[in-house]
This record gives C-alpha cells, sequence and structure tokens, in this order.
C-alpha cells in the first residue's frame, strides 16, 4: 500500500515538473510580449504574451492560447462541455482567490483548476470584486453542428472571447452578486466604479496653459493655508496640459474635460480624490506619463486597482492611444461604425460634444473607446451620458484640493479606508445614489449662503425634523411652539414612511444605466450568441 502511494506521489510531482519545465517561457525571468520584448523594455506590452511556436498542444488548447497570447491580463474561463475551466497563471489566481483544488491533468495538460457552469457566475463575480478583469470563452456551437459544419467526426467545436468583465465595466445585470446589493448604502459595491483615462504632455498645448497652471496653483495653496508662491518660482515648462474621460459604466454616464497642471500635480491628485478609479489607463512608452503623474497615482489614499499602460501605436486587437488629432478622430469613427448600427450619427454627436475640449480630450476618449473595443464591452460607452466635468466648479463651490480632503480625512481615514472619515460619520444615506451624492458635496463644498439654507431644509426633512426658528419682523429667532411641534410631528412621520419605501427601492442611478447597457448591447456586439447563453444572460438583465 506504502509502495502504491509513493509510487503515485511519485507519478504527481514527476508531472508537476515537467509542466513547470514546459510552461517555464511564463515565468518572469522568460516571458515576452507578442513582439518579443521583454519587460525592461519602455514598449513592453504586459497584456500580451509570446506563445512559443513549438509548443505542442491540442486543437482546443490553440482556441485557448491563441486569445490568451492577446489578453494576458484578462482572467479566462475556457469552456470544455459542461465545465469552465482555467489554466496556468490563471489557475493560481483560482486557487488563491476561490479555493479551489489544483491539478496538473485534464484536457488541458497543464495546471488547471475548473468548476461546473453553474458556478462560473459566481467565481466570475468574486474575481471581478477582488480586482480581475474576467473573460469567457464560450463554445458556439454544438459538437453535432461543429460536425455538420465541417464533415468531420472528429471536427472541433468553434469557441470565441465574447466580452471582458472588470470591475470599471461591470454592469448591473452582469454580476448580480457584485453590483445589486444595496443593503448598505455605505459599502463598498455602493461606490461608483470609474475607468479613468489620463491623456497627458501631448505636443498640443493651450495657449492659456501657464495661466490656468497658475490659478490652480494659487488656489490649492490658498485652501491649504500655505503663501503664495513668488511668480520666480514658476518655471514656465512644468506646466502641462491633462485631459481626461472617466466613464461609469453602472450608471451609463461619460465625463471629460481638461486643466493645466504644474509639477506637483494638485490638480490631477484632485480628480483622483474625487473620482477614486478603480482602473486607469495612460500611454506607455516615450510618451507615456511623467514621474510627476505617476507619484499622484502612488499617493492617492485609495489608488487604483489597476493601471493600464497603453501603446500609441496602431495594431490588431491592441489598445491604442492616439497622439494626434488625425488618430483620435480616425479611431472614435472606427468604434462607433464598427459597434453602432447608427454609428455615423453617434460618431458625429460624440464629436460634436468634443468639439470645444482640447486634443489631449479627445485623445483620452479615443483611447477609452479602443480600450473597449479590446474588451468587447462597447455598449456602456455606445450609452453614455456625455458631460463635462469641472475639477474646480467655477463661483458656486469652494475649492478643495486633492491634499486638503486628504489632509482633513473628509472620504478616507488614515489608512485609506472609510472608516475614521469624516463621511463614515455623516452618511446615513438609505440608498445607495443619495451615499454617492453625498460623497460628491463633502469633495466640493457650497459657498453661497442661499444653496447653504436651501440644502440644509432639504436635508432637515429627510433627515424626520424641521428648522424650528421662525424670523420675526426685527429679525429675531422667535420658536412658535405649538405649531413647531405640530409640523415636526409631522414631518418626522412622513419623513419616517419615505425612508421605509426608499429602503425597499433599487438603486434608481444604476437601473438607468443597465438600461442604457441593454438598449446599446443588440448593436454592440455583432457576432451571434448562442440561445442557452443568450436567454440566461437577457434575463438576468430584465429582471
Amino acid at each position: 500500500m506504502r509502495e502504491r502511494l509513493g509510487e503515485t506521489v511519485g507519478k504527481s510531482e514527476s508531472k508537476r515538473r515537467e509542466v513547470r519545465e514546459r510552461f517555464k517561457w511564463l515565468d518572469a525571468k522568460h516571458v515576452v510580449d507578442d513582439k518579443g520584448r521583454d519587460p525592461s523594455h519602455a514598449e513592453y506590452d504586459a497584456n500580451t504574451v509570446r506563445v512559443p511556436p513549438d509548443l505542442k498542444l491540442s486543437a482546443s488548447q490553440k482556441q485557448y492560447w491563441d486569445v490568451k497570447s492577446k489578453f494576458r491580463d484578462v482572467v479566462l474561463f475556457f469552456k470544455v462541455g459542461k465545465f469552465y475551466e482555467l489554466y496556468e497563471d490563471d489557475a493560481e489566481i483560482g486557487c488563491a482567490a476561490l479555493d479551489w483544488k489544483m491539478t496538473v491533468s485534464g484536457v488541458g495538460h497543464c495546471r488547471q483548476v475548473g468548476c461546473p457552469e453553474s458556478g462560473v457566475d459566481a467565481a466570475t463575480a468574486e474575481l471581478v470584486r477582488r480586482g480581475y478583469k474576467v473573460g469567457r470563452i464560450e463554445q458556439m456551437e454544438t459538437a453535432a453542428e461543429a460536425k455538420a459544419r465541417t464533415g468531420s467526426a472528429t471536427a472541433v467545436i468553434r469557441r470565441e472571447l465574447l466580452s471582458v468583465t472588470s470591475p470599471a465595466t461591470a454592469v448591473d445585470g452582469d454580476l448580480p452578486c457584485v453590483l445589486t446589493s444595496h443593503a448598505s448604502a455605505s459599502s463598498m459595491d455602493a461606490t461608483a466604479a470609474h475607468l479613468l483615462v489620463i491623456a497627458e504632455g501631448l505636443p498640443t498645448a493651450d495657449v492659456d496653459a501657464e495661466a490656468r497652471a497658475k490659478e490652480n496653483d494659487e488656489s490649492s495653496r490658498e485652501s491649504s493655508g500655505e503663501e503664495k508662491a513668488r511668480p520666480t518660482e514658476k518655471k514656465k515648462d512644468e506646466t502641462t496640459i491633462i485631459g481626461f474621460a472617466f466613464l461609469d459604466a453602472a450608471a451609463g454616464t461619460l465625463r471629460v474635460g481638461s486643466f493645466a497642471d504644474d509639477a506637483s500635480r494638485v490638480a490631477l491628485s484632485t480628480l483622483l480624490t474625487q473620482t477614486s478609479p478603480v482602473e486607469v489607463l495612460v500611454r506607455r512608452g516615450a510618451l507615456g506619463v511623467s514621474a510627476a503623474t505617476e507619484t499622484a497615482l502612488a499617493k492617492t489614499p485609495r489608488a487604483p486597482k489597476t493601471i493600464s499602460r497603453v501603446s500609441n501605436t496602431k495594431g490588431d486587437g491592441v489598445s491604442f492611444f492616439p497622439s494626434n488629432s488625425r488618430d483620435a478622430d480616425e479611431e472614435l469613427t472606427r468604434f462607433f461604425r464598427l459597434n453602432d448600427k447608427d454609428g455615423g450619427v453617434c460618431d458625429a454627436l460624440v464629436k460634436e460634444r468634443l468639439k470645444h475640449h482640447p486634443l489631449e480630450t479627445k485623445c483620452a476618449v479615443a483611447a477609452l473607446a479602443s480600450h473597449l473595443t479590446r474588451l468587447r464591452c462597447a455598449a456602456p460607452l455606445l450609452a453614455a451620458e456625455i458631460k463635462t466635468h469641472s475639477v474646480y466648479a467655477p463661483n458656486s463651490t469652494a475649492r478643495l484640493d486633492g491634499p486638503t480632503i486628504r489632509h482633513l480625512e473628509l472620504l478616507c481615514g488614515p489608512d485609506g479606508s472609510i472608516e475614521g472619515s469624516l463621511l463614515s460619520k455623516l452618511d446615513r444615506c438609505v440608498t445607495a445614489g443619495g451615499s454617492r451624492t453625498l460623497r460628491k458635496w463633502l469633495t466640493a463644498p457650497l459657498r453661497l449662503e442661499d444653496d447653504i439654507a436651501m440644502r440644509q431644509d432639504a436635508v432637515a426633512f429627510f433627515g424626520g425634523f424641521e428648522r424650528l426658528e421662525r424670523r420675526g419682523s426685527e429679525g429675531e429667532e422667535k420658536p412658535e411652539t405649538e405649531t413647531a411641534c405640530t409640523s415636526g410631528h409631522f414631518v418626522a412621520d412622513a419623513a419616517g414612511r419615505l425612508q421605509r419605501a426608499l429602503r425597499r427601492m433599487p438603486d434608481l442611478e444604476r437601473c438607468v444605466g443597465r438600461a442604457r447597457a441593454a438598449s446599446a448591447a443588440t448593436t454592440a456586439d455583432p457576432r451571434a450568441l448562442p440561445f442557452p447563453l443568450a436567454e440566461k444572460r437577457h434575463a438576468r438583465r430584465v429582471a
């Protein structure tokens, strides 16, 4: 018995060593991207990997590695019969995050984990919650259909990567375990998940860049109580135009804008604090982001889970970050005409909205479109409502920069979590949308007295109490005791009933985003989804 057990263990260990040797090209010391560049190269693309041409693979495994070579940054579930499997590096993630047992047997002939198709939705939701991009390589036909198509009894079933879901692109209805729980309005599920694109340091500069950068710098110093810097301390080459676009796929909104920033990147830090993006897209290589921007990204209290670096060189199946107006226009035109039957109309509408924005903003939106095209999830952008976002809203609100918000602990405590912050103490909202609105209010407090009084009255009403003071003819405060008590009881009762009703309501903001995405989904994916998959997905979206 012991001899047989030892022989089994020996064979298993030998098999593992064989697999490690066979896939050593995935190790950090040996890996190269699809162009043969190693990680030390400035243009290295971590989203791709070169599969050795002499690697012996079965027909189905060739399907998998053909996709994986272009989507190394995505955890790919591969459909085999009634099961979904993860291989090699993805298997390590599944083993650690989902506590699945890893094996080196099966059709993969490599390290692998898996689950039945009934459990893949929950597994996908958990991986997305942990910050991973997740895709599924689906079987697009049955074995009988494959045989009829090829006329061969050993025909390989056609498989395709249909879409990729990430924390920044998940729409309510795609991942119910992640995005539809509103039991606690202040939970992580209630926060907006932004995909932010930053376009920095483009050759074309705004003639007013230096003036706007000086204004941003002076306002940030005033808000933090510092003395103004002397004009001689400001260097012209420290000013950089930064264009941005951030998408909230769950709510169906796209916000765009630009600003001029100095070497301290105070305005960029403010934008990062306001949006708290889960994923950031930047340009890589020689035209990539500066050291100052890298520092701003690293110092953000809630740093992005993913920073994707996109090439400024066009290529099939890869994200593209334009660096000039012509390339940006071509990328936007290609995106809308590829994904929308009325692409000419949408393309013209978006370009009209971007007409008064600088080149940097247009490049950021084009890079976002290219990124979503690569992930096969164009619907959120097709359906998004586009508006301009001002980092510092003019006149109506006070200017709070990122460092000030961080030092006052308005949104995050000392450890970077919400615990210990002013937001955690004030957030008693019964809806997720209310919590998101309160967060915006804290980052941009009102300045005008009438606006403040109006907001206080609204909060008092929904909080279940009324402002009992009445002003007399000479301006003194005169309480009207009997009327105030009667009115106060009425307001408290009405507010209580309203709060109980709101607790049972879904997240209306995300319901709108869900409807927008569903309306665009039919035109965003030209490939025919097999009926069983389409039926399940449709049922989740309209439920």
